[in-house]
This record gives structure tokens, C-alpha cells and sequence, in this order.
């Protein structure tokens, strides 16, 4: 049963959809006179699906079984290439498009390039065990510089096997593949190498001094109330994704010192430059607390919006010069960076980085690690304490709320005032 609007709505119930590679989905399931659809990305969705069940103006659709036996002939023998292009038909409609677009990419030019040339059904364990060996240590990435640009990492070799697995799994139930095809192939442990990188990356998250010093120079060169200085505060203080960052619209500051995230945007799309999607998780819906000093400077950068014609709570807040419905763009963003740390001469740092830096601000404010996982949208709490919570580069001083120290510098002026130091 969900809520929706404050009811109580019978017949949609909330699942998680288990995938190999451990990142787990939340879907939406309609349930109604003894049948069943899965699959909804949103209870709206399942919801409007409902109410059109109801009305007559949708059928349920055919079973998962029949579409399968239309879709894939039972006496063809298909090759390995038929067979994927099969699995990614179907696979295309369980995910979003920058997910699809990554996973046939890596069928194209890293798996079926080093798979043998046989039909499906006789593909062996002894096939696959033989990909796993030249993905550790002989396929190379893929590049359009005319360069060699070395091995995948850890990380991405093992995406790239589970998503063999999983289509092989899909070959077991509908190509007649032998059950043990998958058997013992192994995850890959991480390197020297992994380790010494991700170390490094570690070292190049900024201090909070290197971050005034940074917002010092955005101020200078583009403005207190631009966009590009609203984003890297809104970054530095509260910890946003860029796509959740990009998607506040002014109804998200409806709450005194309450910031709404419930959208996000991304760029990874067929037709378009950018869509809004939902969160990454579903922790990602939060409401969060944020300081007064953040919370009165969103309210005068609304202030000074509604001085605009045709002023609309449905704006971006941080968009586009020429269209209030547009976000800011990421390329833009960086290369305002890029001008700024080239000013004060300062070290790179990913726009995700500011987010590793706030929480491990909000650690040294003795924030507990439940706290910190849910303000920053994060469904698994060990995930924050591995990966997102370092050693601080400094001492911070004692203080009494956390978002206002980061409008202070160590001898209590604001950072309206960094640019005047």
C-alpha cells in the first residue's frame, strides 16, 4: 500500500529490484483483480497506470513468458551477437538510458570483440573464464585520440563482468546455455594501483581554506549572485549531487531553512540535452536542513529573480542565461572553475569532490554517520563512512551550527568578505 497526497492507495505496493552488480533499484508494482504489472520507476507512474486500469483506458499488458516466446524463435540457433542483441531489446526498458547506453557500449566494443565465434548455445565456462583473464590483463580501454589509454580499472572490469553475467543468466532461461557456464568466475580484488589512485584523490579534496579561496575568485570574476557562484556554494555547503544541484527550482526553498530535493538531471539522454529524472536512490527524496546563513542568501538570489518579467517558482534556480527552464550546463560550470582556480592558482577538484569534503566536515562537527548518510542521499551508511568521509586537511574551530562555519573564516569574518582578505 502507498501514500500518495496524504491517501491511502490500494493495489501499489513498493519492491526492490535485485541486480548482480549490488546496485539495487526501488520499483513500483500494480496489483488488481488477481493480476500484476511490475516495473514502475515512480508510485505516480504505477498509480496513473491504475487509475487507467480502472477507467478502461489501458489493458494489461501481455506476460513477460508470451512477449519472450514471440520475441526469441525457440528452434533458432542464434549466434553470441543475436543473442545480445536480443537481451539488450529487452534489457533497454529495465533501466535509464545513460545505464543502457553504458552497458551496449561495453558489449560492443569490449565483450563480443573477445568471445568466440560460436553459437550461443555452445558458449562454455572455459569461454568466459578466458574473457575474465583478457579484460585483467590484455583488453585496453576504448579511445578516439589515437592513443593507448591503458587497462580499465578494477571497478570498471568488474561492471563489465556482471554484465556479461547477467546476460548469460538471460541466455540460460531462453538460449538452452549449460547452467555452469557462470560457475567460479570471480570478481576481480582491487590493485596496488587502484589503491594508489584512489589515495591520491583523497589528497587533492580541498580544505575549507582552499574552498574560500576558490569562492573568493568565483565572486570576483563572475558575481556574487551568478549561477556559477550559487552552485559551488550551494556544493560546498550541503553536499548536492551536480544533477540535484542542477534541479532546484524555486518551489524546492518553499520551507524555512529546509531545502526540498526530489529531482535531478541528466544529460545521459537519446533526444535531448537533459532530462529530469528522479534522485539516484530512493534516500535520495530528502528534505534537509540547511543554515541560515545558505538559507538567506537562496532567498536574496530569489529576491532578485522575481525583479524578472514573467517570474516563475517552476525556474531553475541555477539556469541558463538565455532560458530559465534550462539548467546550468556542466560544461559551463567547469570551465568557470577552470578560470577561477587559474586565478588564485589553485589544484583541480571534481564538482563531486565538494561533496566528499561537506560530509567530511560534517564528521568533524560530530555529525553521527546515519545523520550525515541521509542529508547527503545516501541509501547505505557504510558506503559513507568508506568512501565518503576522510581525514580533514585542518583543524576546524568549535562551533555551535555546522552550515554557518562554512560561511566563516577562522577569524569569524563571512565569506561575503574572503574576496576582501
Amino acid at each position: 500500500m502507498i501514500v500518495i497526497d496524504g491517501k491511502n492507495v490500494y493495489g501499489i505496493n513498493k519492491y526492490e529490484l535485485k541486480r548482480k552488480n549490488a546496485n539495487n533499484e526501488i520499483r513500483y508494482l500494480v496489483k488488481y483483480q488477481g493480476r500484476l504489472k511490475r516495473g514502475f520507476k515512480s508510485s505516480i507512474d504505477a498509480y496513473l497506470f491504475l487509475e487507467d486500469i480502472k477507467s478502461g483506458k489501458a489493458n494489461w499488458p501481455e506476460s513477460e513468458k508470451i512477449v519472450k516466446e514471440r520475441f526469441i524463435e525457440p528452434e533458432k540457433e542464434y549466434t553470441i551477437p543475436e543473442a545480445v542483441e536480443k537481451y539488450l531489446i529487452l534489457y533497454k526498458d529495465t533501466v535509464t538510458y545513460g545505464t543502457f547506453h553504458k552497458v551496449s557500449n561495453h558489449f560492443r566494443d569490449v565483450i563480443l570483440p573477445n568471445l568466440p565465434d560460436v553459437p550461443i548455445n555452445r558458449i562454455k565456462n572455459t569461454d568466459v573464464l578466458e574473457f575474465r583473464s583478457k579484460l585483467n590483463s590484455e583488453i585496453h580501454k576504448v579511445s578516439d585520440k589515437g592513443e593507448d589509454p591503458g587497462l580499465y580499472s578494477t571497478k570498471s572490469k568488474n561492471d563489465i563482468l556482471q554484465e556479461l553475467k547477467q546476460f548469460l543468466y538471460f541466455a540460460i532461461d531462453n538460449f538452452g546455455v549449460d547452467r555452469s557456464v557462470n560457475k567460479n568466475v570471480k570478481v576481480f580484488k582491487k590493485t596496488h594501483e587502484d589503491k594508489t589512485k584512489k589515495r591520491e584523490k583523497e589528497e587533492q579534496i580541498w580544505s575549507l581554506d582552499e574552498y574560500y579561496r576558490f569562492m573568493a575568485a568565483l565572486e570576483k570574476l563572475y558575481g556574487r549572485y551568478s549561477p556559477t557562484y550559487g552552485m559551488y556554494l550551494v556544493f560546498g555547503n550541503k553536499g548536492l549531487r551536480l544533477g540535484e544541484c542542477q534541479a532546484l527550482k524555486y518551489d524546492d526553498l518553499k520551507y524555512e531553512n529546509m531545502l526540498i530535493i526530489d529531482e535531478s538531471i541528466t544529460r545521459k539522454t537519446k533526444n535531448k540535452a537533459f532530462e529530469v529524472v528522479d534522485p539516484k536512490t530512493e534516500t535520495g527524496y530528502r528534505k534537509i536542513p540547511i543554515g541560515s546563513g545558505l538559507y538567506s542568501y537562496l532567498m536574496e538570489y530569489m529576491e532578485m529573480e522575481k525583479r524578472l518579467p514573467g517570474f516563475d517558482e517552476k525556474w531553475f534556480v541555477f539556469h541558463r542565461p538565455d532560458d530559465h527552464y534550462k539548467p546550468m550546463a556542466e560544461r559551463t560550470l567547469n570551465n568557470h572553475k577552470a578560470k577561477a582556480l587559474e586565478l588564485i592558482d589553485l589544484r583541480w577538484n571534481t564538482n563531486h569532490q565538494l561533496r566528499h569534503m561537506y560530509n567530511t566536515f560534517l564528521k568533524d562537527q560530530g555529525i553521527k554517520d546515519f545523520d550525515r548518510s541521509r542529508t547527503l542521499g545516501q541509501k547505505d551508511v557504510e558506503i559513507n563512512i568508506d568512501i565518503y568521509t576522510h581525514l580533514s586537511p585542518e583543524a576546524i574551530i568549535e562551533i555551535t551550527a555546522a552550515d554557518d562555519v562554512l560561511f566563516q573564516m577562522k577569524d569569524g569574518q563571512g565569506i561575503t568578505n574572503v574576496s576582501q582578505k
